[in-house]
């Protein structure tokens, strides 16, 4: 009997069946493109970079992702929301415990704040949403899952700004100054 050990298959969302190098590929092009987009920003993700830092072709990369908004979003959903998100939910809900101390507050902060791969892909997309549509409605509804219904307003106010507050702290601490 001729031929190796068989191959299992995965499903491709289309229902089609997909061979498991396939969805190899697709974890080292997500973990590519994170990589640049915690490195380089978004300009500097493209087919050609994430082809380039993947070692597979661009064909690879662009057969798998019609856009690199498509694969943006499913950086987002594969590797970045849950990290960052769980650490947002964490600070802000020692920031709404009043029984919490300032100094846990800032070091809490201090902790979510400090750099890695998926927190700077993760905030480098939460800045891209500003001017993609498609990627900003994929990271709102990773935000809404985080906000329990009939909760109360205020407390999800207080949330969002305190999300708001370390986006932007974090963005700030990259900044280079001027002159």
């Amino acid at each position: 009997m001729a031929g190796g050990p068989a191959q299992t298959s995965t499903l491709a969302p289309s229902g089609r069946a997909r061979p498991v190098s396939a969805a190899a590929n697709d974890d080292v092009i997500r973990q590519a493109a994170l990589d640049l987009l915690a490195t380089g920003g978004w300009d500097a993700t493209n087919a050609n970079a994430v082809a380039i830092r993947s070692n597979l072709s661009y064909n690879a990369v662009t057969k798998r992702y019609d856009s690199m908004t498509e694969l943006a979003v499913d950086v987002w959903a594969s590797t970045c929301a849950g990290d960052l998100l769980a650490d947002i939910d964490a600070v802000a809900g020692l920031y709404l415990d009043p029984s919490t101390s300032d100094l846990v507050k800032r070091q809490s902060l201090a902790a979510v704040l400090e750099s890695s791969r998926h927190r700077d892909a993760g905030l480098e997309l939460l800045a891209v949403a500003s001017i993609n549509s498609t990627i900003r409605r994929a990271i709102e509804s990773s935000f809404r899952e985080l906000i329990p219904s009939g909760q109360d307003e205020d407390i999800t106010a207080r949330q969002i700004y305190l999300w708001a507050y370390i986006i932007g702290a974090q963005f700030h601490s990259r900044a280079q100054p001027i002159g």
